[in-house]
């Protein structure tokens, strides 16, 4: 890393720091900060804009804070001039570390400060009722509270955006100059998120660019006779429309606003790496689901696992469709996505279905339907043979229970046998009664 980039690196640090510093205070204290951070704004913009011998920068990174440092000369003068403030520059330089500063400062080949938020370019609004400073005070507060989510990720106050390719306003490159929360008074759109307010215009476009666009949104403004006609400055768009180019450096989203056909390339190609990434996230997830689901079953009893058997059957059949089989659409992804166990949602409401009679009774219709089909694949009663009986279970086995009849009549029969057996008695003791008293 040069002493030039290890340098930048340090003062955006100190900047951000900063920022940071200022969201934890109260929306007053942010006020009477105001202008120490226009200040800062523009001292960061000097280094944007500016190159210096590596010997230069080698000496700027000896001082240990030089966003501060240089904040404090610039207060003894109180010059807003740009000059003038790179010459505060200069002079905290020299006295810190001993070194003149290159006067000859060589501009980029772009303009830094074209890309960096709106309201920090303004002039004072002296026709309004509020001041530069008051309404970047405001601001800070709103990009301290009010960050949106797009397709990829988080939006603040200027951040740069591109549309999607299928959207109105498709490939159109822009700044974020405001975030109306879902619910707030701000909010008055039919969105069903938040309202975010793009400046479509923040960029200049090439002319070949323009005759592009304007031929893209042929459908919104058929009016429209030249792209300038078009008022692109401040339209409200859905978060779910927008990719956000946060982390990508300007002069990548200044190409992107050059060209239409980039924009739509690059615009196609983090759609099809989010939305492939989010699938491959919620199979992941689905299969983790189905195995935690699995391992609770090994603390239940037999009894229970049985009685578990339907919703047993309902994430078996979830987890192979959601899986294997289903093809799900972006809006699903985003979806689904943000359950911690979105098996267990599908589940629910399928467990939910089977379990309702209208549902079991178009089920039942579908099996009648189809009976020809399930007599030859499902196992008959009629087909099943009577098992051989062993001949050692004919002689051993009990007795079948007797009715009521058959047991008065065995009565019967029992009395009937005893009697006949009292008469053939009868004559031999009659003959032995004789012959004793003979």
């Amino acid at each position: 890393m040069t002493n030039q980039e290890q340098f930048y690196e340090k003062l955006s640090a100190e900047y951000d720091a900063f920022v940071d510093r200022l969201k934890a205070k109260t929306p007053d204290e942010i006020l009477a900060a105001a202008y120490e951070k226009v200040c800062k704004d523009e001292i960061l913009i000097i280094f944007e804009n500016s190159e210096y011998s590596e010997d230069n920068y080698a000496a700027l990174l000896r001082i240990e804070k030089p966003l501060d440092a240089f904040y404090r000369e610039w207060l003894d003068t109180d010059a807003t001039d740009m000059e003038a403030i790179r010459d505060c520059v200069v002079s905290t330089v020299k006295r810190e570390t001993g070194v003149e500063l290159n006067a000859e400062t060589a501009e980029k080949a772009y303009d830094a400060a074209a890309w960096r938020d709106l309201a920090d370019r303004e002039e004072s609004d002296v026709s309004g009722d509020y001041t530069l400073e008051e309404r970047i005070a405001a601001e800070i507060v709103a990009k301290s509270e009010s960050a949106a989510q797009v397709i990829n990720g988080e939006v603040n106050y200027g951040d740069w955006v591109i549309v999607k390719p299928d959207e109105h306003y498709g490939c159109l490159v822009g700044q974020v100059t405001a975030i109306d929360k879902l619910g707030t008074d701000e909010h008055d759109t039919g969105n069903e998120n938040d309202d975010i307010h793009i400046n479509f215009i923040a960029l200049e476009y090439s002319e070949t660019t323009k005759a592009e666009l304007l031929e893209a949104l042929d459908g919104l403004y058929p009016d429209a006779a030249r792209f300038d006609d078009i008022p692109l400055d401040d339209v409200i768009m859905a978060p779910d429309s927008l990719i956000s180019l946060v982390g990508l450096d300007f002069e990548s989203i200044d190409k992107l606003s050059a060209s239409y056909k980039a924009a739509r390339e690059f615009g196609n190609r983090v759609l099809s790496e989010h939305f492939n990434g989010l699938e491959t996230q919620l199979i992941e997830r689905v299969e983790q689901n189905y195995a935690d689901f699995n391992q609770s079953l090994l603390s239940l009893s037999k009894w229970d696992v049985i009685e578990k058997a339907a919703v047993i059957h309902a994430y078996s059949d979830a987890e192979s469709y959601l899986t294997a089989y289903h093809n799900f659409s972006d809006d699903e992804l985003r979806f689904y996505t943000q359950f911690v166990n979105p098996l267990e949602v599908v589940v629910d409401a399928w467990h939910k279905r089977n379990i309702d009679l209208e549902d079991m009774s178009g089920t039942m219709d579908f099996v009648y339907e189809q009976r020809d089909t399930h007599l030859a694949v499902y196992p008959l009663i009629n087909d099943k043979p009577e098992p051989e009986k062993p001949q050692e279970q004919l002689k051993t086995a009990p007795a079948k229970e007797k009715s009521a009849f058959d047991k008065a009549l065995n009565r019967g029969r029992e009395k009937s046998e005893a009697y006949k057996a009292q008469k053939a008695q009868e004559p031999a003791a009659d003959k032995k009664k004789h012959e004793e008293r003979g």
